[in-house]
């Protein structure tokens, strides 16, 4: 599959990413912590390529928690946002994947994406992040 993706980006194993099929490359995963893993091994394997980096890679938000009432629809993209937009008259509904949204958030998601740049701050952070070490992973993010 990650032969597929180079392939379809345009992307040669151990030769800079100079000639991509496609001007921007956008991360879409479920919200929970399964997207989060998931968008943390596309990064790690993109880091091959240090130059994605620079505005071309970054990661699409989809909706954690979706609220309805007569007249709107509120998106939260967190626990933390979901707990502070509490209020009456809007029933909430947890979003456990892509899979549950509707038409109109696919819609709302391609015309007005929530987007997160991702930069590539070295190897050694991925090294930390990635690596055989969980005490100096531990280390690192309580740090």
């Amino acid at each position: 599959e990650l032969s597929d993706l180079m392939e379809i980006i345009g992307l040669k194993p151990d030769k800079p990413a100079t000639m991509l099929n496609y001007d921007r490359i956008l991360i879409t995963t479920d919200a929970d912590l399964d997207g989060a893993d998931i968008t943390c091994l596309l990064v790690n394997f993109f880091s091959r390529w240090p130059e994605l980096f620079d505005g071309i890679i970054s990661r699409v938000k989809s909706p954690l928690w979706i609220g309805t009432s007569k007249t709107d629809r509120i998106y939260c993209y967190s626990n933390a946002e979901y707990m502070k937009s509490q209020k009456r008259g809007i029933e909430w509904n947890y979003m456990k994947g892509l899979g549950r949204l509707e038409v109109e958030d696919y819609r709302t998601m391609i015309e007005t994406p929530v987007i997160d740049k991702i930069s590539y701050k070295g190897v050694e952070s991925l090294t930390i992040a990635f690596g055989d070490s969980a005490q100096a992973r531990k280390d690192w993010m309580q740090s």
